[in-house]
């Protein structure tokens, strides 16, 4: 039986500005009492699609496109949303969504708030109103970021907290959702951390201590106070279902200013634009309310924790090499008893002809809940693989073309974007039929998916010819490489 998809979405702009009918939570409620309503539905499976901090002004969301996977994947045939703002705001995407996508797939399309059902839609199609409503949506989104922002740092200077939720260790105050409380169910726990390491334990074993002790983790203390289900973003297996204690959850409370009693606000820059991704901003520009809140440790101590960890601190590393890809398989493998990503250990070894250098995976997530584990030779790993794949990609091989056929095809892409948008507007001012407008918007879709195949197809045969391993052919025929504790390497390919 096809299931039928529920969407939440609540932008970044939006997480903290906004009364409570628009938060997730309330999402939730109205569209499941919607949905519950309707006779032709009611009986039907239904799954929830959640994305907490996107942008609708493109795609890149998680929770959209696991959804659309299940539309192509046959699973899913009706979804609701509240308003149509929820599902998507770029005006020519959601028509063609409207008017092509799923009338092709078969899909029902519910937008509560507008009154829109596709299954009461006469021809391939939407009304005008509903066309007009796309265009305000997409004017709405480029527009509103920069006030929602300036009224938010008004409030957010007076000392009124306004993010989603709090860190671990307060709530929300209910009496007043811009303030916070110390939370005595785990305040304790944070107070703990920051003692252990003015001690000299490491936040390795920290971790480690508090998993032995039970401590409940931030995650499942987030899911208790906020009733929202987490469990999208989380890695889970037969063998590990929930998140649990690791250094890094450690290195972020011992870093966070808040507990001093300081609101620390816009120490990342957010934008509508970008699909709500995050720039780092330095510490020295955040902005800061003094005596705000309760404090769970002293500044002294928070002081001297930093400036304890700070000398602790690798020198003359460069961070930002981090972001970068530094062995064709990073990523991809995988622990086979909590499926979390393997991190790389490097060292080095004296020997005859001089010093060589070893590298090895093992899964820092197992090692947290002491589990036996064996560490796996990186080289071993890449030769494995590599060995699997060899005859195919030498088969596959081709020589390089020029790299100006890409721009080109990608210019041509725009171009014909730009055609579409303008006969939107020729359309929507009556100065082209609707027939000749949706003839000429199927004629370009159709030139630019030509064009995208070309592209892919031509990124496929830049592959050379290759006797070693890279990231370029991980990346086209690899899924995962799963690595068990006792040493057994499994490779799943792309279908």
């Amino acid at each position: 039986m096809n299931k039928v998809a529920l969407y939440f979405r609540l932008s970044v702009e939006e997480q903290s500005g906004r009364e409570e009918s628009e938060s997730i939570i309330s999402q939730r409620n109205y569209v499941t009492s919607f949905f519950k309503a309707q006779s032709d539905l009611k009986d039907f499976p239904y799954e929830e699609y959640i994305d907490d901090g996107f942008s609708g002004s493109n795609t890149k969301r998680p929770g959209f496109e696991r959804m659309m996977n299940d539309v192509k994947a046959n699973l899913v045939k009706t979804i609701i949303v509240k308003d149509l703002s929820r599902f998507m705001r770029d005006y020519i995407a959601m028509g063609d969504y409207l008017e092509n996508i799923f009338p092709f797939m078969g899909v029902r399309f519910i937008a509560i708030n507008d009154n829109y059902d596709s299954s009461k839609e006469k021809g391939n199609g939407t009304e005008l109103d509903i066309q007009f409503k796309n265009l305000l949506y997409d004017f709405y989104a480029k527009d509103a970021s920069q006030k929602v922002r300036s009224v938010q740092n008004a409030l957010k200077a007076k000392g009124k907290f306004m993010a989603w939720q709090p860190p671990f260790g307060y709530i929300k105050d209910p009496n007043d959702k811009h303030k916070i409380i110390v939370d005595d169910e785990v305040a304790h726990i944070v107070r703990e951390a920051f003692e252990l390491s003015l001690k000299g334990m490491s936040t390795r074993k920290i971790a480690q201590l508090f998993n032995e002790k039970n401590y409940i983790t931030p995650y499942r203390r987030k899911k208790q106070t906020s009733r929202m289900d987490y469990s999208y973003k989380t890695t889970t297996t037969e063998n590990h279902k929930e998140p649990i204690w690791m250094h890094g959850t450690v290195i972020k409370i011992l870093g966070n200013e808040n507990y001093t009693g300081t609101y620390c606000y816009n120490m990342v820059q957010k934008s509508i634009a970008s699909g709500g991704k995050s720039i780092p901003v330095p510490r020295k520009d955040w902005g800061r309310v003094f005596n705000n809140h309760e404090a769970i440790i002293s500044r002294k101590m928070f002081d001297q924790v930093r400036d304890q960890n700070q000398a602790k601190a690798f020198k003359n590393v460069d961070y930002s090499q981090l972001k970068e890809i530094r062995y064709p398989l990073e990523g991809f493998i995988v622990c086979e008893e909590c499926g979390h990503i393997l991190a790389r250990e490097s060292t080095t070894r004296h020997q005859k002809n001089g010093i060589k250098k070893f590298n090895y995976m093992s899964c820092r997530t197992c090692k947290a809940k002491k589990l036996e584990i064996k560490r796996m030779k990186l080289e071993l790993i890449e030769e494995t693989v590599w060995n699997l794949l060899k005859e195919k990609v030498q088969s596959e091989g081709s020589n390089e073309e020029e790299p100006q056929w890409k721009s080109t095809k990608l210019d041509r892409i725009a171009l014909l974007e730009s055609e579409k948008e303008e006969a939107f507007h020729q359309y929507k001012t009556g100065k082209l039929p609707r027939e000749d407008f949706i003839a000429k918007k199927c004629s370009i879709d159709v030139d630019i998916e030509m064009i995208e195949n070309e592209v892919e197809e031509q990124e496929y045969e830049k592959l050379k010819v290759t006797d070693s391993l890279t990231r370029e052919i991980v990346e086209r025929y690899i899924d995962k490489v799963i690595v068990s504790h006792g040493g057994g390497i499994e490779v799943v390919l792309k279908v």
